[in-house]
C-alpha cells in the first residue's frame, strides 16, 4: 500500500514483528500504530518487562522483543498451573488448575481464567512505531 502511494494511517495487530517490518520497509514504518498483548519490553514501570529485561541480559544474545516477554509471561502461568496442579499430574487436573488461576500476578499485569474463559491476560496497549523501528507508548 505504501509502495502504491496510499496517505492513510496504518494500524498493526499484535502479531506483527515489528523489526522484520522495519527491516522491509525503513522509515516508512515510522507512525504505524501497533496493538501490543504485552507491555513493552523496555517500560521500567511495569515490574515483569523489568524482570523479564534483568533476566534476558543475564544471558547475552537474548533479544528483548514482545515475543520473548511473552513467552516469558506463559512460562511463569505455565509453572503456576503445574505447582498448583500437585503431584500425579494429568491433563485433566492441571486444566483445572489454571481453571482456578485468579488474579495472578504476573507482575504488573494479572492472570485471570475459568472454567469459561481460557483468554488469561486482557492487557492492550498502544504503542507507535519511531524513528528506527523503535516502539514508543
Amino acid at each position: 500500500m505504501l509502495k502504491q502511494g496510499f496517505d492513510m494511517p496504518f494500524y498493526l495487530n499484535s502479531g506483527i514483528n515489528v523489526g522484520s517490518l522495519t527491516k522491509e520497509l525503513g522509515e516508512a514504518t515510522r507512525g504505524m500504530a501497533v496493538v501490543q498483548l504485552m507491555p513493552a519490553v523496555n517500560d521500567a514501570s511495569v515490574p515483569v518487562a523489568r524482570e523479564f529485561k534483568k533476566s534476558a541480559e543475564a544471558k547475552p544474545g537474548t533479544p528483548l522483543t514482545t515475543k520473548g516477554l511473552e513467552g516469558y509471561v506463559a512460562a511463569k502461568i505455565l509453572v503456576e498451573g503445574l505447582k498448583r496442579a500437585g503431584k500425579d499430574l494429568t491433563r485433566e487436573k492441571f486444566v483445572l488448575a489454571l481453571e482456578g488461576v485468579q488474579n495472578f500476578d504476573l507482575g504488573g499485569i494479572s492472570a485471570h481464567y475459568s472454567a469459561t474463559d481460557h483468554a488469561g491476560i486482557a492487557y492492550v496497549d498502544l504503542a507507535v512505531i519511531s524513528r528506527g523501528g523503535q516502539t514508543l507508548r
